[in-house]
């Protein structure tokens, strides 16, 4: 092979590297695009409520219970003269003295017992013995400039019942029993936009801001008015409310025999959490999915029990309101195949030279090569404004067009130029394909690339490589005399 076909090389080899800057510059700008975009879904977090958690209801009973503490104190007696409310105290105030032989006006030390009464505030938590939440989801689009972020309204029906019992507490003369209340736990309150309707046994209950109880975290109560916590009985409860949240929706399953009945209009949920939906339904236009699960699959009970409130939240399970691709992870997938283009396209005018002898400049190599990277940049600022299939298109149809009028005129042949713009062209629509293809996208970019290899294989299998920097040499630069 001669000096002139390795210089060939070495000057391609070049011209691909040169043109990794370009590239590297449109991939910064899509990420400084796609951080913005980021920063507006941030935004739009603070400004309405993060991602949602409910956890509850639960029935919360204070009580205050009474102990008696004793401890040793040291009392001082005069002897002859031992004065003390407690008979046992001066009782053993004169026998110090008759032992130690203190005399009439002397001060003994007495050693004693003092009892005090504490008084602690307590809580007695109770879960629900049946938790059925039933719950309808919307999502609307939010727009801060041309970015856009996802808020959803969740309207949510809890209902169910408890199964109160005290145990022992009731028969604890030491016991009094506070005002009962019932605690919902919300992880961000600013989404609770409308207070929530709540019944006790048909009656209707206030809502009131704050919740005591900090295992389920922030929320509500509801007090209960002539709640008697020595009542052995069943309270069947209900509640009604919407909330606003960002990205996802957790529950947390409380009580003993908990099911989660959910649907939504958002097309890509995420299903995430200690459990999965038994069973679901993905459609183009939404999804629906229920759980259900009890204490005996979960370590619900202790980590109840303990007031664990982190293995509680082990147990959450939901969905994540996920965007699979967006237009930004769609522009840098489709760069991850730049340097492949430009292989493509090189390898292509490569064999135009040595099949077809028409010798190409590096510059018009090198020209051809940036238009490659333009694409991207045309890419990335038309799908900011249209969809992306149709900034695909535009972009893509631009840099067909305008190939294949340049190779036209550099190949001197309107046929070639038209023949260069098809296989553009069809590199183009394969890559889109690619970019569509979520789950196959290795496997179609793989083919891709075989097919290519395996192209020029069949094209240049009679081709005498010796031969080649000769005839490259005795050829004028095509574009000199154009």
């Amino acid at each position: 092979m001669s000096r002139l076909l390795l210089g060939k090389f070495a000057v391609i080899a070049t011209l691909v590297v040169l043109l990794l800057i370009p590239l590297s510059m449109v991939s910064g700008l899509i990420s400084e695009r796609d951080m913005r975009r980021q920063s507006v879904i941030n935004e739009v977090q603070q400004t309405t409520s993060g991602a949602q958690r409910v956890t509850g209801p639960v029935l919360v009973i204070p009580y205050k219970l009474r102990t008696v503490e004793t401890r040793a104190v040291q009392v001082w007696l005069t002897c002859g003269a031992e004065e003390h409310p407690d008979p046992g105290v001066v009782a053993r105030a004169r026998a110090i003295c008759a032992k130690t032989e203190k005399t009439s006006g002397e001060t003994v030390t007495v050693p004693t017992d003092q009892q005090t009464e504490v008084f602690s505030d307590e809580i007695l938590a109770v879960p629900p013995d049946v938790l059925r939440i039933a719950g309808d989801v919307r999502v609307e689009a939010l727009y801060r400039g041309r970015y856009e972020a996802h808020v959803y309204a969740a309207t949510l029906h809890l209902s169910g019942s408890f199964a109160v019992d005290v145990g022992a507490l009731a028969n604890d003369d030491n016991v009094t029993f506070g005002d009962a209340y019932l605690a919902l736990g919300v992880a961000d309150v600013r989404g609770l936009r409308t207070s929530p309707s709540v019944k006790w046994r048909e009656e209707p209950l206030a809502v009131v801001a704050g919740n005591d109880f900090s295992v389920i975290g922030n929320g509500v109560h509801a007090p209960l008015r002539g709640f008697d916590a020595d009542t052995k009985a069943s309270y069947p409860y209900e509640l009604t409310f919407t909330v606003i949240g960002t990205q996802s929706l957790r529950f947390s399953p409380v009580g003993r025999d908990t099911k989660v009945e959910l649907s939504a209009d958002w097309p890509h949920p995420s299903f995430t959490g200690g459990m999965l939906p038994a069973t679901r339904t993905v459609t183009d236009t939404g999804f629906q999915a229920s759980w259900q699960t009890s204490w005996l699959a979960t370590n619900m009970n202790r980590a109840f029990q303990s007031r664990n409130g982190s293995a509680m939240a082990s147990q959450d399970f939901g969905v994540d309101f996920i965007q699979p691709i967006n237009l930004y992870q769609q522009t840098t997938r489709a760069t991850d195949y730049g340097i492949l283009f430009v292989l493509l396209i090189f390898t292509a005018f490569f064999l135009f030279e040595v099949v077809a002898r028409l010798p190409i400049h590096p510059v018009q190599y090198g020209l051809v090569g940036v238009m490659l990277a333009t694409f991207y940049l045309v890419l990335i600022a038309l799908s900011e404004h249209i969809s992306f299939a149709a900034a695909y298109l535009a972009a893509a149809s631009a840099c067909v067009a305008l190939a294949a009028f340049y190779v036209a005129h550099i190949l001197r042949r309107w046929r070639r130029g038209l023949g260069f713009g098809a296989l553009l062209a069809a590199l183009y629509g394969a890559l889109f394909v690619v970019l569509q293809s979520e789950d196959h996208a290795l496997l179609l970019g793989a083919g891709l690339v075989f097919g290519a290899v395996a192209a020029v294989m069949v094209l240049t299998r009679r081709l005498d490589w010796y031969a080649v920097g000769s005839t490259v040499a005795a050829e004028s630069p095509v574009g000199s005399g154009a």
